[in-house]
């Protein structure tokens, strides 16, 4: 190895590979590779790469191509590898592949003209030979197949082995695809047994149970003939028919293996029948025949197998004369042709990657901040002052409310004062969220809301009438409330202006209409209620332009403010006014209270778990104020005192 390096770095093959290529016009292997590193920048900077004054323009190509030159033992043993670098792929292939040429051109001898014709002879004979010998062997093996009786009733038993073999797998599949299909008339999918190892059929069934769940659901809770119970039907009309597929699937599998089946036995039943029919046609005459045509075919081979080996003792002779000039074991050549590998220069892959890497996370980093700063600008009510003036306008309602009870009240009155009603209990037991329940009292639900809210701050409550004014209850909720030791405010929506605020005897205007299109300020809109401790906001004057969309941001900003301000805040709404609100602010209450009177002209409103105002929800507590059972025994009340009066 060490002398196949020094020959093949020499630099006399150099010169001759300088001149075969003509490497002395082009400036590709004379110029340095253009790489950005500090050790090529100083040798561009120093000159060491340029030609000096007076070197021959031949000598600074050879010391640039036995720089460019890398010639060392491979991995493997007895193996020398070639490198060369060039500007050009293609120049660095051809100096490469070029000097192995010249290298094993001037290693190879010439060989003798005598003993490759002599090779080439004997190689074509022995090739001839050859093919002789493998027919005369054939033909011998299928002689003796025919003579040989025992083989043929040994084919002939395995033969009908195989044939009942094959009736046995065809009777099973034809079985088991009649059941299948007769199965799949009953309609009784689940009931095949080739479908309990599909997943597909599994997850089918756990789809089908989980469906009829919701659809029973709903239909407990939804009138007949709703669109979400046919959304369900309609749903288990495909699941059904999906699992119908599947069974039919099945099916034509199973046909296709009784075809296959009845194939092979058709097949093997063929076969049988062909050897049968030899074995009757075979005489004893043609036996004999055969056994001396074996015995003179096994001659012929045993002589051709001689004449083979002899002629393969001359091609050793030949092999193992000495015909070079110079001893050697083996004659070097090529494993591997020269190819082009690009090397980058610049960028480098590892910088090129840790800078990716570095600016993509710095842009992530700005990305974040910026989000979060933004985000904090749009939702704190701290820094624009909502709350503080929520919180302000709050306590002038209770000194303004205060100062005009005492204003109106003599000095020397002695009469009867208000007794504030009786506080409320929390209802303490634990509530999971998303809980639906059915009340008949607003005192119940106010217990209720009491004891979800008993320790935080700004509890919402949607309470949506449908059908009924309202006023009252709501009344009766938010003083309720109130009695139990926390601070409540009532927030009449209605963007068409008409509220309850009349009803309540409380001002109509301004109010949370007013509030959201800049016309009033907390301090103008947050009033106590009439005969409560509670506070209100009025619905006020429709908007300017009324048909323009719901400013979610807007609504979000008060009612955080308010949240920050209130420990309990209600807003009561009408179902056509409710739906638009709840569904601009995304549901962001904590609960909902549905008031009808179903005796009277039945509710409207789709409610139940899990489902509120007809949306799906979680988290929100659902709250069914049936006020039939109350209104009922007003009535009765009412008819006992007019039949005593009588």
């Amino acid at each position: 190895m060490a002398a196949a390096v020094s020959a093949l770095k020499s630099r006399d093959l150099a010169r001759k590979v300088a001149a075969d290529l003509d490497l002395t016009r082009g400036a590709d292997l004379n110029s340095p590779p253009m790489t950005h590193d500090i050790i090529s920048w100083m040798d561009r900077v120093s000159g060491r790469t340029l030609q000096r004054p007076g070197e021959a323009r031949s000598e600074h190509i050879l010391t640039a191509f036995e720089r460019s030159l890398r010639v060392a033992p491979g991995r493997e043993t007895g193996t020398v590898t070639i490198t060369m670098t060039a500007r050009a792929p293609d120049l660095a292939t051809r100096i490469a592949d070029h000097l192995a040429d010249l290298y094993l051109a001037a290693d190879q001898p010439a060989p003798s003209a005598k003993s490759a014709d002599e090779r080439a002879a004997l190689d074509r004979e022995v090739g001839q030979h050859s093919a002789d010998l493998t027919a005369i062997e054939n033909e011998i093996a299928r002689l003796k197949s025919l003579s040989d009786g025992t083989a043929e009733t040994q084919r002939r038993g395995d033969l009908a082995e195989a044939l009942a073999q094959a009736e046995r797998e065809r009777s099973d599949a034809e079985a088991r695809a009649r059941g299948v299909r007769e199965l799949l008339d009953k309609g009784k999918v689940e009931a095949i047994a080739e479908l309990q190892t599909s997943p597909t059929l599994h997850q089918l069934i756990a789809e089908r149970v989980r469906v009829e769940v919701q659809k029973n659901g709903a239909e407990t809770t939804l009138p007949a003939g709703h669109p979400r119970v046919r959304e369900f039907q309609a749903r288990l009309s495909e699941i059904r028919w999906h699992m119908f597929r599947e069974a039919t699937a099945i099916a034509d599998a199973l046909d296709a293996e009784v075809q296959a089946a009845r194939g092979r036995e058709a097949e093997t039943r063929t076969r049988l029948s062909g050897a049968d029919a030899r074995a009757a046609t075979r005489t004893a005459t043609s036996a004999d025949a055969d056994v001396a045509r074996i015995a003179v075919l096994e001659r012929d081979a045993a002589e051709k197998r001689d004449t083979i080996e002899s002629l393969k003792a001359r091609q050793a002779a030949i092999a193992d004369a000495p015909s070079r000039s110079r001893a050697r074991l083996t004659a070097p050549e090529r494993l591997v042709p020269a190819h082009a590998v690009a090397i980058p220069a610049f960028p480098q892959k590892g910088e090129l990657s840790l800078l990716t890497a570095v600016s993509v996370l710095m842009v992530g980093f700005v990305i974040v901040i910026l989000r979060t700063l933004l985000a904090g600008r749009q939702r704190s009510v701290a820094d624009l002052g909502f709350a503080d003036m929520a919180a302000t306008a709050r306590d002038r309602a209770d000194v303004r409310l205060e100062a005009g009870a005492s204003a109106a009240r003599p000095d020397d009155e002695t009469g009867a004062q208000d007794v504030p009603g009786r506080p409320v209990e929390p209802t303490l037991e634990a509530i999971e969220p998303g809980q639906f329940v059915i009340l008949s009292a607003t005192a119940d639900a106010a217990r209720h809301l009491a004891g979800r809210a008993l320790s935080r701050k700004g509890h919402r409550t949607l309470l949506v009438s449908d059908g009924i004014d309202g006023a009252s209850e709501a009344r009766d909720l938010v003083s309720s409330l109130t009695t139990s030791g926390r601070r409540c405010v009532l927030v009449d929506w209605s963007r068409d202006g008409r509220g309850i605020a009349a009803s309540l005897g409380a001002a109509q205007q301004p109010g949370i209409n007013d509030l959201l299109d800049g016309r009033a300020s907390f301090d103008d809109v947050i009033v106590r209620l009439p005969d409560s401790d509670a506070h209100f906001i009025a619905a006020g004057a429709p908007p300017a332009d009324a048909g323009a969309p719901l400013d979610a941001g807007w609504v979000n900003l008060v009612l955080d403010a308010l949240d920050e301000a209130y420990d309990q805040i209600v807003v009561v709404a009408q179902l056509e006014q409710a739906r638009p609100l709840f569904e601009a602010i995304e549901g962001r209450f904590d609960a909902g209270i549905v008031m009808s009177d179903r005796r009277s002209q039945g509710s409207t409103i789709n409610a139940g778990p899990g489902v509120f105002l007809g949306f799906e929800v979680t988290e929100i507590y659902i709250v069914q104020l049936d006020l039939a059972p109350r209104r009922a025994a007003a009535r009765r009340f009412k008819r006992a005192r007019r039949q005593v009066a009588a």
